[in-house]
């Protein structure tokens, strides 16, 4: 059950710090941040500071104010040596693990006295500073050496001369802070059956949902102006959970989410934080789970519409072909992330001008020069799979949603697939070169399948030179049984690897080689299982691993997806001519390249 409840409802509370749990160790750095937050809060209204969850649970038996404190106890026991520097009591901590740092605790006002030490130094040097000042102190009360206490001594020393330099005022203002205006999220579990060291366990995995979202969600249930009316705020809080429902289950649908963003949602299965991190600014290097709840805990009026508005935005976004393939290249390519492009929208007059702004994101990108040689990095001729493959990345994806976008069907480029594939690599359509194959059966499959492709062009006007890499290549098969792979045939694999190469068609020129011609996008799984294959044998693996959809790894099926335009290139559908289906040849290459010209001519730079 979650409540939020300021310092000052802690009062005659008693929390129970069992011996599972590690022992406080705040650095000085986390001291620091959480006296300077305060400090600088303004409670404006009904704003408050909010700290993160404390889970706790009733003890059996025991007074209603008396806790066992599950998660959190590093906030509470800075908070409690923070009022105790402020001669301010309020709660109480017992610390099971050892009885005399609880009793440390509980009069470290009485039994440490404040040496003068800046706290604006460095934190190194403060650290030292502050060891230096326990050594002394332990030199004459030696009781008192636990690990425990060594913590609670250096916590205090840095609140009372963070106190110290302020003027009375300021001191009122802030413990009136601490104490009224400061509330923490109060997660009371309720659920008996399970013991607290495996709750402890399960907060610490993440699996309890102690959510940014389900703490928004109980937000907005509480804060409505209905509160006069029973009947009204029961009312509008089934409207906010039906809308909550229905959300969330449309951001479940995968081809949504990651058209919306790069996130692997499975380590916070609540989709709809994502809008509320939008709708708050979250900053992309921010690393508080709970930043967007704070920030609606500070607000006095919270705005469901604004929530609604913004889903049905995305979902539009999403159902328009057109904003939907480019705002997720965009989004995928990293040009921009969702943040960006609401602002855009925002500052956007029309539509069509949104659109425009949304294509000059890419033409930007398409568009740079590389400051050395003054060329364009993205110009179609220089593409170099070597020399910059990130940007043959960038556009041979593109290619593939221009194509999708063009086409006269209602088809979708999967950017969910696509994301959920992670591992992406650039395929040399016609190889770029070979790994050796030391396997015994990896030589024999090779083997097989060039013969059996030399076998079927036989009638071929190369009959000769056909029948002279038959015979290399029976030379290899006669061997390729033993258990090892003799180093003679290893050497006579390469010469005839690089012969049968030749035969279908090498291309000599090394640009054109890592040309974009001669280049295509697939994983990195699919990659590998059509390394060492001429043209013709890439095309047939390549349909077999499509029409399975998957691939056979090591007993278990790996799934994959190729990409159309991939699809395309082996199939020779932008080739002009099509009498043989065996090589990738020279002018394959250009029909390719132009195919890519023309389909991004509105993004690629003009020479």
């Amino acid at each position: 059950m979650l409540y939020l409840k300021s310092i000052q409802q802690l009062t005659k509370h008693h929390f129970r710090v069992d011996k599972y749990q590690r022992g406080y160790k705040w650095d000085v750095r986390q001291v620091l941040d959480i006296l300077e937050d305060i400090e600088s809060f303004e409670p404006l209204g009904k704003r408050f500071y909010c700290l993160q969850p404390v889970v706790v649970r009733s003890i059996e038996n025991k007074n209603i104010n008396e806790y066992e404190l599950i998660d959190g106890q590093q906030r509470l026991t800075t908070i409690f040596i923070i009022l105790s520097a402020l001669k301010t009591e309020l709660y109480s901590i017992d610390y099971q693990t050892r009885t005399e740092s609880a009793q440390f605790l509980s009069s470290i006002s009485s039994l440490i006295e404040r040496k003068e030490i800046d706290v604006a130094l460095d934190s190194e040097i403060l650290e030292k500073k502050l060891d230096e000042l326990w050594e002394n102190y332990i030199s004459q009360n030696s009781t008192y050496d636990n690990i425990d206490n060594y913590h609670f001594f250096k916590a205090y020393q840095i609140i009372s001369n963070w106190l110290a330099i302020r003027e009375q005022t300021e001191i009122d203002v802030f413990k009136r802070k601490l104490v009224s205006n400061t509330k923490l999220i109060w997660y009371l579990i309720e659920d008996q059956t399970e013991s607290s060291e495996q709750v402890f366990i399960n907060i610490n995995s993440g699996k309890i949902p102690l959510t940014n979202a389900e703490l928004i969600k109980a937000l907005f249930l509480v804060n409505n102006d209905f509160h006069n009316n029973p009947s009204a705020f029961s009312l509008k809080q089934n409207e906010i959970a039906l809308d909550w429902d229905r959300i969330e289950y449309s951001l479940q649908n995968d081809e949504f989410w990651y058209f919306l963003t790069e996130e692997d949602s499975s380590q916070n299965p609540t989709r709809i934080e994502l809008l509320f991190d939008i709708i708050q600014n979250k900053p992309s290097k921010s690393k508080d789970p709970f930043y967007s709840y704070r920030k609606y805990a500070q607000q006095t009026k919270l705005d469901w519409e604004e929530v609604k508005n913004l889903f049905l935005l995305l979902q539009e976004w999403f159902e328009d072909r057109f904003l939907y393939h480019l705002i997720g290249y965009v989004v995928s390519r990293k040009i921009a992330n969702i943040f960006h492009i609401i602002q855009i929208h925002k500052n956007s007059n029309t539509k069509q001008d949104f659109e425009e702004k949304i294509k000059d994101l890419i033409k930007v990108r398409f568009r740079k020069k590389d400051k050395e040689s003054d060329t364009y990095i993205y110009d179609i001729d220089l593409l170099h799979y070597e020399r910059n493959p990130g940007a043959v990345i960038d556009v041979l994806l593109l290619h593939n949603i221009m194509t999708y976008l063009t086409s006269d069907n209602n088809y979708r480029f999967p950017f969910n697939h696509f994301k959920k594939q992670k591992d992406w690599s650039i395929e040399h359509i016609h190889a770029q070169n070979s790994k050796p194959l030391n396997k015994p059966e990896e030589l024999s499959a090779w083997v097989f399948q060039n013969s059996s492709l030399l076998k079927e062009l036989q009638a071929d006007d190369r009959e000769e030179k056909i029948n002279e890499l038959l015979l290399e290549l029976e030379k290899l098969h006669v061997e390729y049984g033993l258990k090892e792979v003799p180093k003679q045939t290893k050497e006579l694999y390469v010469s005839t690897q690089q012969k049968v190469f030749e035969f279908f068609g090498d291309i000599k020129d090394e640009d054109q080689k890592h040309g974009i011609g001669n280049l295509a996008l697939l994983d990195k799984n699919t990659n590998s299982a059509l390394n060492n294959s001429t043209f013709s044998i890439k095309r047939q693996k390549m349909l077999t691993i499509d029409k399975e959809g998957g691939i056979l790894r090591n007993g278990k099926k790996m799934k994959a997806f190729i990409p159309i335009c991939t699809k395309n290139t082996f199939l020779k559908y932008y080739s002009k001519d099509i009498s043989q289906m065996h090589f990738w040849t020279e002018k394959d290459r250009e029909d390719y390249q132009k195919n890519i010209s023309q389909l991004l001519i509105d993004y690629l730079p003009v020479n």
